[in-house]
């Protein structure tokens, strides 16, 4: 079991990876590794500060296929977060898979840390699910 310092150190390494934006990703630009992801936007607060809104927080044994094939351009089966989106009530625009993916590629991007072992990656997913709160949990 990971240390609470070792988890720490794991979620800086994931706020320090660099931005994949939905709008200009490829398949092949993410890893095949294992890890845990987190989808975001920016937004901006009503005192004008910049500051990113975490969507969805997530773990993979194969990032490339979760991130790019189900999440991204995966349909009813796979794209959790796009399910999300359709369900909100905040997001009346988006009304179908296709608007869903209309607003990863204009709004999002993603994070990823590679993390070896299924337990790691559990203990990690779970922390920043605790510490980041995202919009939507599974």
């Amino acid at each position: 079991m990971p240390t609470f310092k070792q988890l720490n150190a794991q979620k800086a390494a994931l706020a320090l990876s660099p931005k994949f934006q939905f709008s200009t990703v490829t398949a092949d630009s993410i890893s095949e590794d294992a890890g845990v992801y987190f989808i975001a936007r920016p937004t901006i607060s009503k005192y004008g500060e910049k500051h990113e809104q975490i969507l969805y927080i997530g773990q993979s044994n194969n990032l490339r296929h979760h991130l790019y094939v189900e999440q991204f351009i995966g349909h009813t089966d796979t794209a959790r977060l796009k399910k999300r989106l359709i369900a909100d009530y905040d997001y009346p625009e988006i009304m179908t898979f296709e608007h869903a993916q209309k607003f990863l590629t204009d709004n999002c991007y993603f994070k990823y840390h590679l993390v070896e072992t299924p337990r790691d990656r559990s203990f990690l997913e779970h922390g920043l699910k605790f510490s980041l709160s995202p919009m939507y949990l599974e």
